[in-house]
């Protein structure tokens, strides 16, 4: 191999390296938390609430609505329903500083229900929205 194809090997490993360190950075430093749009998109019909305590990171508060008082009419929501909700079960909800996660879970522990809320004066950062080009989420 000569000497002018390594340096065009070389050349293009080092490009390679440093497009992947970018993205690996974008993907990293635009991670919104468990509670989050992307969170709340990972929940499927059926999963225990043990299963949606994982993914939201920790235990979430039974029928606690105090959420709705402090955020008032700011904030905006998205609601998936996988059956009849409201008959027996509980509502269970994760917060953080920009959302609200909401599921209801039937009498059998069931996810049947889930509803986000987001708080409109916090807008993504730089990243998180670049993360979220770059994801499609």
């Amino acid at each position: 191999m000569t000497g002018r194809k390594k340096r065009v090997l070389l050349l293009l490993a080092l490009l390679v390296v440093v497009a992947g360190g970018f993205f690996g950075m974008v993907l990293w430093l635009g991670d919104e938390g468990p509670i989050s749009l992307s969170g709340f998109r990972r929940i499927r019909p059926g999963m225990t609430r043990g299963e949606v305590e994982t993914l939201m990171g920790g235990a979430g508060s039974s029928n606690n609505f105090d959420w709705m008082q402090r955020w008032g009419g700011d904030a905006v929501g998205t609601s998936l329903s996988w059956g009849e909700a409201g008959r027996g079960g509980e509502y269970v909800t994760w917060e953080d500083k920009r959302c609200v996660i909401n599921v209801w879970f039937d009498p059998d522990g069931r996810a049947r229900e889930a509803a986000i809320y987001e708080v409109p004066e916090f807008e993504p950062t730089f990243w998180q929205r670049l993360r979220r080009w770059l994801t499609g989420g």
